[in-house]
């Protein structure tokens, strides 16, 4: 089975390109601006059409996607699109295409790495996220930069996998940044009885 790679860079899911390992050639390129009231992301394919945009909202209002272009696209929240799991402590997301399959992102929480997987096959994902991370083996020390892998079976729905994806690691990052800055505050005393 042929896995497509695309690094993102840089190791930005609100700005960055997603380029083909092999071609060099920029599948995707997400900007964010923060030009009105909420930060709006872009998402925009190879030939430069914008597949998608998120405006970025509080908690409570939710996100607000718009699958398509501005002006022929669907507009929904976010949740409507992307449903995260009801049961506590549990890390997944899923999602449907237009033909109604449907997909699960796994690894949706602070350290972990995504995994997409369709309902046909629960143990080979379609789709998988690779952290950047240091490269000691090298001498300077490089880095190895962040890979989205896709398989044969998710190029038919690449554009999803990639929303999506930006979508989720954006929110989790944010989410793991709340994670480590609460545990710093109460390692240093900031703690809530201090």
């Amino acid at each position: 089975m042929s896995v497509t790679t695309l690094l993102c860079l840089p190791d930005n899911p609100a700005n960055c390109t997603l380029r083909d390992i092999d071609t060099h050639e920029v599948l995707y390129t997400v900007t964010s601006e923060s030009t009105g009231k909420n930060p709006v992301t872009t998402i925009k394919n190879a030939l430069g059409s914008v597949i998608a945009t998120s405006e970025w909202r509080d908690a409570v209002r939710g996100h607000k996607l718009t699958l398509g272009s501005e002006n022929g696209g669907v507009s929904m929240p976010a949740r409507t699109w992307l449903k995260k799991s009801m049961i506590p402590f549990k890390d997944t997301v899923t999602f449907e295409d237009t033909n109604g399959r449907k997909f699960k992102w796994k690894g949706n929480a602070p350290g972990l790495a995504l995994e997409l997987y369709g309902s046909d096959d629960k143990t080979r994902p379609i789709a998988r996220f690779q952290k950047s991370a240091k490269d000691y083996t090298s001498n300077p020390p490089s880095i190895t930069p962040a890979k989205l892998l896709i398989d044969s079976r998710g190029m038919e729905i690449c554009d999803l996998i990639v929303i999506s994806f930006l979508m989720l690691e954006k929110d989790r990052r944010l989410s793991e940044n709340e994670v480590v800055g609460r545990s710093r505050a109460l390692a240093f005393g900031g703690g809530a009885f201090s």
